[in-house]
């Protein structure tokens, strides 16, 4: 709070006139109390005694403190009176079951005699609510910040791990496509051993008796051809199916790895927001330190 207060004067004020001031005083604190926003009591004293007591809405005095009680020693007002200075405490809310910062500040008349003083109690319980937030709210940013900061070191290297699975996925499907190189090939040999059978079983019919052995040969080269033939076109439907698979594949984990990117930026994003947010409990709780 401001400078003690005094009288505008310089010269010994007779008793009244000192009487005149704390009344006035008595007469306005009911205005300046209504003017802080808090829960908060107010009183005005001479310097023996109570002379005005306004308690709060949860923060009240004990009934024996009353217009006309003694000042307390200890008290804040007590202490300014006796003191000549302004002098502030915190009352722990075992006292009177609300915490409080009591301010009170010595009245002086036009001379600088001490004739009185005025204190006002303003309830801590916002405060410690807001400590208490504060505290919550940076505790769980720091918690959540380090499972954040985990889970965009997994998001990275399972972006890495999509990068190697779709790399090797990439070079199954080109070998799969270099398999059809070796089934032309064996296509093309299955083609010229059946015409070889072919021409082989001519020549047996040409030779008669004499080559009956050699068309059975024929016949069986023929029948390998026939089933080189079959098994190709097996395997070649066989491959047309893995490539449709394989490409399936590289489509899916291209999704997923873009899902991956996309998850370590929005990581990033919110420990830059949970860095922020503890930063922000921070200030709240500074700024609860100030009421």
């Amino acid at each position: 709070m401001g400078d003690p207060v005094s009288g505008s004067g310089k010269t010994q004020m007779k008793p009244q006139e000192e009487q005149s001031i704390l009344k006035a005083l008595v007469d306005v604190a009911p205005l300046f109390k209504a003017l802080v926003p808090l829960d908060c009591m107010m009183a005005v004293t001479d310097t023996e005694k109570y002379l005005l007591q306004i308690n709060g809405r949860e923060i009240k005095l004990p009934p024996e403190v009353r217009p006309g009680a003694p000042l307390q020693k200890g008290d804040a007002i007590y202490e300014a009176v006796h003191t000549e200075r302004v002098v502030t405490i915190v009352v722990p809310k075992e006292v009177f079951g609300v915490p409080f910062k009591a301010t009170a500040i010595p009245v002086k008349d036009g001379s600088g005699k001490v004739i009185g003083g005025v204190g006002l109690g303003i309830s801590l319980s916002t405060q410690e609510t807001l400590v208490d937030a504060a505290c919550t709210v940076a505790s769980s940013a720091q918690e959540n910040l380090a499972k954040v900061e985990e889970l965009a070191a997994s998001a990275e290297r399972l972006a890495r791990l999509q990068e190697l699975l779709q790399s090797a996925v990439a070079q199954v499907q080109e070998q799969v496509n270099r398999t059809d190189v070796v089934l032309n090939f064996i296509n093309d040999m299955s083609v010229n051993i059946n015409l070889l059978g072919l021409n082989a079983a001519i020549e047996a019919a040409r030779a008669g008796e004499h080559g009956r052995g050699f068309s059975v040969v024929a016949g069986e080269i023929r029948k390998m051809s026939a089933n080189s033939a079959s098994s190709v076109k097996e395997i070649k439907d066989m491959l047309v199916r893995i490539n449709r698979e394989v490409a399936l594949v590289v489509e899916k984990v291209s999704e997923v790895s873009a899902i991956g990117k996309y998850q370590e930026t929005a990581a990033r994003e919110i420990s830059l927001s949970m860095h922020d947010l503890a930063a922000a409990a921070e200030k709240i709780e500074k700024v609860a330190e100030i009421i």
